[in-house]
């Protein structure tokens, strides 16, 4: 599987959302033989390569933390380029990560995404809430040791099953 990952953090390899995904990865590569690329969206001189890799990737996970109770604006910029695609037969996932300790603050981005998917024409596999995610990097290994399992697990669900479970 070739997996295709955008991070849109404006923290960038700094971020709580890289820290997650890189969880994701090791999770994903302990399973099979898949490619992973991770893209960051800050760089925006490469906006038209970024959204090149999109297009041509068999599988594709946007990850970003909620600003504002939106996505940030280096990923509307993104949104924007991919603009109108017609992703039939390509698979999206999502990685909404927030400071607020409750999943719910992401309910409204939550539907945009499944919107989007829609709007791309893409089979959604799945979208990871992850609330409290903001100081992770501050806190020893010990303290994450559940959060980065679960993280992990979802790499290796989507290298198993092509997909995320619905109740994680």
């Amino acid at each position: 599987m070739q997996l295709a990952i955008f991070n849109g953090s404006p923290r960038g390899k700094n971020s709580n959302t890289k820290v997650l995904l890189d969880q994701f990865i090791n999770g994903f590569n302990s399973h099979g033989n898949h490619t992973v690329s991770t893209n960051y969206l800050l760089q925006q001189k490469h906006i038209k390569e970024h959204a090149r890799r999109f297009k041509d990737a068999e599988v594709v996970l946007i990850a970003f933390p909620l600003y504002v109770f939106t996505v940030p604006g280096i990923v509307k910029i993104f949104i924007e380029e991919i603009s109108n695609f017609d992703g039939s037969g390509k698979k999206i996932l999502f990685l909404i990560q927030s400071g607020f300790p409750e999943a719910s603050q992401s309910d409204t981005v939550k539907k945009q995404m499944e919107f989007l998917a829609e709007r791309w024409k893409m089979k959604n596999l799945g979208i990871i809430i992850k609330p409290g995610a903001e100081g992770i990097q501050l806190m020893p290994k010990i303290m994450n040791r559940k959060l980065f399992k679960q993280m992990n697990s979802f790499g290796k669900q989507l290298a198993q099953n092509g997909k995320l479970k619905e109740t994680d």
